[in-house]
């Protein structure tokens, strides 16, 4: 039974992780930047360039270890709290992440 709790754990936090983020974040970088009024397929490819990798890293450092414990320990009517407030941080960081400037500026 433990063992069969820990697989459909795993199941949920991959598919949270490796299905949905490689989505969320392009998303994400290209919705900010349309909202800011600063919007244009080069510069969005050249910031998933320079941030998509280190941020799908430190969401994977975040996120896996968060719903893990999450799935694992935390009754299902808290679930949605616990994610709301790591969120909290973790759009602070998408916020950085989405601001800093490139690398090598685009002209």
């Amino acid at each position: 039974m433990q063992k069969t709790r820990w697989k459909f754990i795993a199941t949920k936090v991959l598919i949270d992780q490796f299905g949905f983020e490689p989505i969320y974040l392009p998303f994400y970088f290209a919705c900010t930047a349309a909202l800011e009024g600063r919007f244009s397929i080069k510069s969005w490819r050249k910031k998933l360039e320079d941030e998509f990798g280190t941020t799908f890293l430190a969401d994977c450092m975040v996120w896996i270890i968060v719903q893990t414990l999450n799935f694992r320990y935390v009754p299902v009517i808290a679930q949605a709290l616990v994610v709301n407030v790591v969120s909290v941080g973790w759009t602070a960081f998408l916020s950085y992440q989405t601001h800093k400037p490139p690398k090598n500026k685009i002209s």
